[in-house]
């Protein structure tokens, strides 16, 4: 067994290695951006220093990657359903409304 597998909580370097074993590019930049801005995988902070759990880099992965489709006409329908809370404003007025 790897070592990284026996550690419960890994830094942003070992988070950004977890991912990209999963096929996710996400440098240890952009999780520092998404901790700041949101969107990335949950984070627990040990003083300062962020750490990431195994099973939340998964989940997180999973999330990301899409059901199996044949065509990019036919992304819409194999992405989650959005969240009314996440939807624009132009995409819930009814049609004609300005």
């Amino acid at each position: 067994m790897e070592e990284e597998d026996q550690l419960p909580f890994l830094d942003t370097i070992g988070a950004s290695a977890h991912l990209k074993k999963k096929g996710l590019q996400a440098e240890p930049q952009t999780l520092a951006k998404y901790r700041s801005q949101g969107g990335g995988p949950l984070f627990s902070l040990f003083g300062r220093f962020p750490r990431y759990r195994q099973d939340w880099l998964d989940e997180y992965a999973e999330r990301r990657i899409s059901g199996p489709i044949r065509s990019t006409s036919e992304r819409q329908a194999a992405a989650a359903p959005r969240h009314p809370a996440t939807t624009s404003l132009t995409e819930r007025r009814p049609p004609g409304a300005g």
